[in-house]
Protein backbone atom coordinates (compact mmCIF):
# COMPACT_ATOMS: atom_id res chain seq x y z
CA UNK A 1 0.00 0.00 0.00
CA UNK A 2 1.00 3.33 -0.51
CA UNK A 3 0.25 6.42 1.22
CA UNK A 4 0.95 9.87 0.84
CA UNK A 5 3.68 11.56 2.84
CA UNK A 6 1.35 14.13 4.84
CA UNK A 7 -0.93 10.93 5.38
CA UNK A 8 1.38 8.63 7.06
CA UNK A 9 1.49 10.18 10.46
CA UNK A 10 -2.81 9.17 10.73
CA UNK A 11 -2.47 5.60 9.63
CA UNK A 12 0.90 5.14 11.59
CA UNK A 13 -1.23 3.96 14.57
CA UNK A 14 -3.40 1.45 12.55
CA UNK A 15 -0.33 -0.72 11.14
CA UNK A 16 1.09 -3.34 12.63
CA UNK A 17 4.64 -3.16 13.39
CA UNK A 18 5.25 -7.34 13.83
CA UNK A 19 3.99 -9.87 11.54
CA UNK A 20 3.56 -13.13 13.82
CA UNK A 21 3.35 -16.48 12.66
CA UNK A 22 0.23 -18.58 13.10
CA UNK A 23 1.79 -21.33 15.16
CA UNK A 24 3.78 -18.91 16.98
CA UNK A 25 0.61 -16.70 17.66
CA UNK A 26 -1.43 -20.23 19.34
CA UNK A 27 1.66 -20.56 21.55
CA UNK A 28 1.50 -16.80 22.61
CA UNK A 29 -2.04 -17.08 23.33
CA UNK A 30 -1.61 -20.24 25.49
CA UNK A 31 1.44 -18.50 27.03
CA UNK A 32 -0.89 -15.27 27.67
CA UNK A 33 -3.80 -17.31 29.48
CA UNK A 34 -0.92 -19.14 31.16
CA UNK A 35 1.69 -16.64 32.22
CA UNK A 36 4.33 -18.23 33.96
CA UNK A 37 4.33 -21.23 32.24
CA UNK A 38 7.52 -23.59 31.68
CA UNK A 39 8.65 -24.45 28.07
CA UNK A 40 8.98 -27.62 28.87
CA UNK A 41 5.49 -27.82 30.08
CA UNK A 42 4.44 -26.01 27.11
CA UNK A 43 6.35 -28.66 24.62
CA UNK A 44 4.25 -31.78 26.75
CA UNK A 45 0.74 -29.58 25.80
CA UNK A 46 1.45 -28.07 22.10
CA UNK A 47 4.26 -29.92 21.16
CA UNK A 48 7.82 -29.71 20.35
CA UNK A 49 7.75 -26.82 17.53
CA UNK A 50 7.31 -24.83 20.34
CA UNK A 51 10.59 -24.38 21.06
CA UNK A 52 11.08 -22.28 17.80
CA UNK A 53 7.60 -20.36 18.38
CA UNK A 54 9.29 -19.15 21.55
CA UNK A 55 12.64 -18.10 19.67
CA UNK A 56 10.17 -16.21 17.63
CA UNK A 57 8.26 -14.77 19.97
CA UNK A 58 11.40 -13.85 22.58
CA UNK A 59 13.12 -12.01 19.24
CA UNK A 60 9.97 -10.37 18.27
CA UNK A 61 9.92 -8.68 22.13
CA UNK A 62 6.48 -10.36 23.07
CA UNK A 63 7.61 -12.76 25.51
CA UNK A 64 10.85 -12.97 27.75
CA UNK A 65 12.07 -15.98 29.17
CA UNK A 66 13.85 -16.90 32.58
CA UNK A 67 15.67 -20.28 33.33
CA UNK A 68 14.32 -22.36 35.65
CA UNK A 69 16.17 -25.22 36.11
CA UNK A 70 16.61 -27.19 33.22
CA UNK A 71 13.72 -25.22 31.22
CA UNK A 72 12.68 -21.82 31.28
CA UNK A 73 9.53 -20.01 32.53
CA UNK A 74 8.05 -17.55 29.58
CA UNK A 75 6.29 -14.50 30.66
CA UNK A 76 4.68 -11.78 29.02
CA UNK A 77 6.29 -8.11 28.06
CA UNK A 78 4.90 -4.46 27.65
CA UNK A 79 5.27 -4.97 24.20
CA UNK A 80 2.56 -7.42 24.06
CA UNK A 81 0.27 -5.68 26.44
CA UNK A 82 0.94 -2.50 24.15
CA UNK A 83 0.52 -4.60 20.77
CA UNK A 84 -2.58 -6.48 21.70
CA UNK A 85 -4.67 -4.07 23.59
CA UNK A 86 -4.12 -1.43 21.21
CA UNK A 87 -5.08 -3.94 18.13
CA UNK A 88 -8.20 -4.51 20.39
CA UNK A 89 -7.37 -8.27 20.47
CA UNK A 90 -8.60 -11.01 22.87
CA UNK A 91 -5.93 -13.91 21.60
CA UNK A 92 -6.55 -16.00 24.36
CA UNK A 93 -9.51 -17.02 22.29
CA UNK A 94 -7.56 -18.74 19.72
CA UNK A 95 -6.67 -21.29 22.20
CA UNK A 96 -8.02 -24.82 21.49
CA UNK A 97 -9.55 -25.80 24.40
CA UNK A 98 -7.74 -28.94 24.73
CA UNK A 99 -4.49 -27.37 24.95
CA UNK A 100 -6.01 -24.53 27.21
CA UNK A 101 -7.53 -26.29 29.63
CA UNK A 102 -6.14 -30.05 30.92
CA UNK A 103 -9.05 -31.88 31.30
CA UNK A 104 -9.06 -33.89 34.89
CA UNK A 105 -10.23 -37.77 34.81
CA UNK A 106 -11.80 -38.54 38.05
CA UNK A 107 -11.19 -42.38 38.79
CA UNK A 108 -14.29 -43.71 40.50
CA UNK A 109 -12.98 -46.16 43.57
CA UNK A 110 -14.54 -49.30 44.18
CA UNK A 111 -15.03 -51.54 46.84
CA UNK A 112 -14.26 -55.16 47.24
Amino acid sequence: MRLKPDMTSRVKQFAQDTEISKPALRTLAFVSKHDGVLKSELAKRIGSSVYQDVRELVDAGFVKAKRAGRSSTLHLTEKFHRYFEKAGVDITQSVPVSAAEPVQVQEEQTTL
